[in-house]
């Protein structure tokens, strides 16, 4: 490190934010590209994982992709949830297929309605839970509990707003619990 700073950070001048870091091979803060990473997959411990084919999983392996980061950094990660609702429609999405496949036209489109509302809201509330246990549960290389900021951001022009409201209401709603 320059000598003039550590002598300004010695005199106060400014200050040098965690400095003991400096010289180790880690990095500070990231903002992660969750959209990518599910999207298009990524790879863990060598092994390629695929893009998510439904809400939990999409949660599980978003968690994961946070956790990895704690083990090569000191400080925090932002994540944006609003990556999440495209996965939140691919659970509803399934179920409903997966209805009409077993029951066809035996099931009125109200029934069906309503059943697949069950599964989707299952889903988002087991989802959610998974985020709120990890998030919870992690460690990062010195010990420290990570510091993990969710971006609630919800976008007008997002073909699926009305997930990631969803989203985001039931983090608030786990919260507050």
């Amino acid at each position: 490190m320059p000598e003039d700073l550590v002598d300004a950070h010695k005199k106060g001048a400014l200050h040098f934010h965690d400095m003991d870091y400096y010289i180790q091979d880690m990095f500070n803060c990231c903002l992660v590209n969750i959209k990518d990473m599910l999207d298009n997959g990524t790879v863990m411990n060598d092994k390629m994982i695929e893009s998510p084919k439904s809400f939990q999983v999409a949660c599980t392996v978003m968690t994961q992709i946070i956790s990895a980061n704690c083990g090569g950094q000191y400080g925090g990660q932002s994540v944006d949830i609003k990556y999440l609702g495209k996965y939140l429609k691919k659970t509803e999405d399934k179920e409903r297929k997966k209805l009409m496949e077993l029951f066809g036209e035996r099931l009125s489109k109200d029934l069906l309605d309503d059943l697949v509302e069950k599964k989707v809201s299952d889903e988002l509330k087991t989802g959610v839970q998974t985020i709120q246990y990890q998030l919870n549960t992690f460690m990062t290389t010195n010990g420290q509990s990570p510091f993990v900021t969710l971006f609630l951001h919800i976008d007008v022009e997002d073909p699926y707003i009305e997930y990631v409201a969803r989203i985001v209401e039931e983090i608030f709603k786990q919260r507050m619990e």
